[in-house]
């Protein structure tokens, strides 16, 4: 503290009371000055130590302020879930001890003052800008948001000082405002967009809906009703404020009550059970709406003539048309696009009715075909595109249907568990000889990697020993024999894992022992990969390790084990019947599989070779087949005259690929009749051969114009009495040239239309009744084959789940396929 003024000078003499007389006086005075000098230099000693003291105070104070760090603490609150939640939050400031001057103190309160409150709206302002995220994202409420700042900044704000806490609440308030009303933005916003979202679908929706009511024959009273409840939903959007609802809403009602009687017009016109109908009905359905379309087009006819189910005409004017749209563009728009629609989904469904036919006509050739020991076939598809046609759908069900009507009750399958029952899949490759690619692919993994687990689980199922073991029944000229034969090139498993297979089957003949086995036929493909061969002497000599001699010696040996197996085919009279190239495709087949590596001891290690590529080319993979009205040259022929006629001939390329079913279901080529007759009559030939009587399949044949072509072509040839085959020429002086595809594909389009293929049909869904009833005691009013195919209607009765559900018997309700 300064000294007081008055205090500033001390005189000596009154201090010792000394007379300032005489001499005394001048050392008096001089004493007196010195002693102020003192006293002067003592006081700004001291104003400048407590000047210092205060800076220094102010200093430490600051630092301290600076430094301080701020605490935190957890404090829970509940969100708008109802879930506690924990966050931190800034504790009290402490003032720190070493602070023990006035000054110091003073000035760190001031300091931290600004710190802290920084520090607390922050904190503030964090809360608030992560909830307002959120509650825009998920497109909250205002109120929501509102909640769930509130909870959190309660505990933040119970931690402040009484004075401090209004003016931290004060921001908090500023902050949760602003913010709040964005948030109430963006949710209105967003309510608007999906009102107006909603609003677009529900339009869409119940158009759609009116539009799929209106191609009813009956009444429409259920057109009316979905109007009304539109109308209805109309003006909630308007309520809301949805402009496009508040625009043209009241004049699309209009429209559609508009559109509902113009449809009136067409009464009659429709097909009423779609499920059951016939590819006539669909047909001239799509005929029939094809034509209305056209009349609304403004270039388009002035009238148009509809057929009705039962064949009668019905004329419709364009101005008939126009007096019920009262010419409203909008609503001849739109029944001209329902009708399109409606035309382009009946297409859809004609042509998967006319996939479904193909399908199931080639299974059910298939089936008589290889039942009686001739080729499954395709038609125009490949083996992969026929497989996976086969094994779903209806054509999938179909064969299941077949495949269970022959089989006892515990055997039968259905659609989720066929594919993994071997039953089924031998079922199949006897029949269709194909398998599901599902199946095809995992025998292929497990013999490309040598699995020893999944190639034990093959061979446990008997499916490999099947195929490698093959039995091929031939039913010739009333003639029946069974000859071994491999089929897993028929099967379109390839080559590669063929091989691996039987190179497996080889050292399990010399070795029971499956590791072993797979252990020697993986070290010879080691070394097998190494190689590079560049002719199929080569790879013989390599894979025997020399001891096939030669490449002749072992076609000599393919040729020999070839005829043994021709000859076992009864109705061949001992002797091969072979086509003059039949036997060059089995040694191309086998030169192939030892190329692509197979390790060989000796020429019997082709053996299963020659078995399998056996059965490839006379399974027609090839375009080989027995055929009674096919023709290829042939050796070794030793038949009387007139007897070559009489017997099945293995040809390339036989026509009967190409059966379908005829009136009363049986599958042949009777369809090919009139247009062979028809070449044969317009031949330069005719006049030379009418005294024989040309007829097809008796002495006209068709021979291939080419080899393994999977849309042939034939020559029409006219056949003697001893197998010598003449082929007809044209005006031209060329060979005759038949192309089936066409006409075949015509006819197969036209399936549906067939009383034969709906026959067939029948009886597969007879079989289905059959296997139905045999499970449970279904009504038989839901026996009917009125039903639809799928056997939905059977299915979702009340009477089929009160019947089928409530048995007591687990087990047999395990094996119930229910409908979806």
């Amino acid at each position: 503290m300064a000294l007081k003024k008055e205090t500033q000078q001390v005189r000596y003499t009154e201090q010792i009371g000394v007379n300032r007389g005489g001499g005394f006086a001048a050392m008096a005075d001089a004493s007196i000055t010195q002693a102020n000098q003192l006293n002067s230099l003592v006081t700004q000693f001291a104003d400048v130590g407590l000047k210092e003291l205060q800076s220094f105070g102010k200093k430490i104070g600051e630092e301290a302020a600076q430094n301080y760090e701020f605490g935190e603490k957890k404090v829970t609150y509940t969100d708008k879930t109802g879930e506690v939640k924990e966050q931190l939050v800034p504790t009290k400031v402490e003032t720190p001890k070493h602070l023990n001057t006035v000054t110091g103190k003073e000035t760190f309160e001031k300091e931290i003052y600004t710190r802290y409150r920084d520090e607390v709206f922050t904190n503030i302002k964090n809360i608030i800008l992560e909830e307002r995220t959120t509650a825009e994202e998920n497109y909250d409420t205002q109120d929501n948001f509102s909640t769930i700042v509130d909870a959190r900044l309660e505990p933040l704000l119970n931690e402040l000082e009484p004075k401090f806490k209004i003016v931290a609440k004060t921001f908090a308030e500023e902050q949760h405002g602003m913010h709040g009303r964005m948030v109430a933005v963006n949710f209105s916003r967003h309510k608007e967009q999906v009102l107006g979202v909603e609003w677009t679908n529900t339009k869409k929706v119940f158009v759609d809906s009116i539009n799929s009511h209106l191609f009813t024959n009956g009444d429409n009273k259920k057109s009316l009703e979905l109007i009304k409840e539109f109308e209805n939903k109309s003006n909630i959007a308007k309520d809301n404020n949805i402009v496009d609802a508040e625009a043209t809403g009241s004049q699309l009602i209009k429209d559609q009550y508009i559109k509902a009687n113009t449809m009136n017009l067409f009464k009659g016109v429709h097909i009423d059970d779609l499920d059951n109908a016939s590819s006539m009905d669909i047909q001239t359905a799509i005929e029939n709406y094809t034509k209305i379309s056209s009349l609304i087009q403004i270039s388009g006819p002035n009238k148009i003539t509809l057929t009705m189910p039962n064949g009668d005409k019905k004329v419709i004017n364009k101005t008939d048309l126009q007096k019920r749209t009262q010419n409203n563009f909008g609503v001849l728009n739109d029944i001209r696009t329902a009708f399109s629609n409606q035309a382009n989904m009946l297409k859809s469904m004609l042509t998967q009715k006319t996939t479904d036919t193909s399908i199931t006509s080639l299974y059910e050739h298939n089936k008589l075909e290889t039942g009686k020991g001739l080729n499954a076939t395709t038609g125009d598809m490949t083996k992969k595109e026929f497989s996976g046609h086969l094994f779903k759908g209806v054509s999938f069900e179909n064969m299941i249907n077949d495949f269970n009507s022959s089989v006892d009750l515990e055997e039968r399958v259905d659609t989720k568990n066929a594919l993994g029952n071997t039953k089924f899949l031998k079922w199949s490759i006897s029949t269709q000889h194909v398998l599901p690619e599902s199946v095809i692919n995992n025998i292929e993994a497990a013999y490309g990697n040598f699995n020893q687990n999944s190639i034990e689980q093959l061979r446990n199922s008997g499916l490999i020993t099947y195929m490698k073991d093959y039995r091929h029944t031939f039913k010739i000229d009333e003639n029946v024999s069974n000859v071994e034969m491999d089929i897993f090139s028929t099967l379109g498993i390839d080559r590669k894992t063929k091989n691996r297979i039987l190179a497996v089957e080889n050292a399990l003949a010399l070795n029971p022992n499956l590791p072993d086995a797979i252990a020697e036929v993986t070290n010879f493909y080691k070394d097998y990969d190494k190689q590079s061969f560049k002719s199929a002497s080569q790879a013989i000599s390599w894979s025997s390790n020399g001891r096939v001699k030669s490449v002749q010696d072992l076609n000599k040996y393919i040729v020999q084990e070839t005829g043994k197996l021709i000859s076992k085919i009864d109705g061949a009279d001992g002797v091969p019947v072979l086509s003059e190239i039949l036997v060059q495709e089995v040694i191309k087949q086998v030169h192939l599989d030892i190329i692509e590596g197979m390790p060989l001891r000796n020429e019997n290690d082709t053996k299963p070779l020659i078995k399998d590529a056996l059965q490839y080319v006379m399974n027609g993979e090839t375009g080989f087949g027995f055929s009674k009205f096919g023709y290829s040259n042939f050796r070794n022929i030793k038949l009387k005259d007139g007897q070559y006629a009489k017997k099945s001939h293995f040809v390339n390329s036989p026509p009967e690929k190409f059966s379908l079913p005829d009136g009363n279901g049986n599958m042949n080529i009777e369809w090919m009749t009139p247009a062979i007759n028809y070449l044969v009559k317009n031949s330069e030939d005719y006049s030379a051969i009418d005294q024989f009587k040309p007829e097809f399949g008796k002495n006209i044949f068709l021979q291939a114009t080419d080899i393994n072509n999977a849309t042939p072509k034939y020559y029409v040839v006219f056949v003697n009495q001893n197998g010598k085959a003449t082929p007809l020429i044209d005006k031209n002086m060329l060979p005759i040239v038949y192309d089936p595809i066409p006409d075949y594909k015509n006819n197969m389009s036209n399936l549906n239309m067939n009383a034969g293929y709906e026959k067939m049909i029948n009886d597969y869904r007879n079989k289905r009744m059959n296997f139905l009833e045999d499970r449970a005691n279904i009504p038989k009013e839901y026996l009917s084959q009125s039903i639809p195919y799928e056997m939905k209607k059977i299915y979702n009765s009340q009477k089929y789940k009160d019947n089928v559900l409530n048995f007591d018997n687990d087990e047999l309700i395990k094996t119930i396929p229910i409908g979806e």
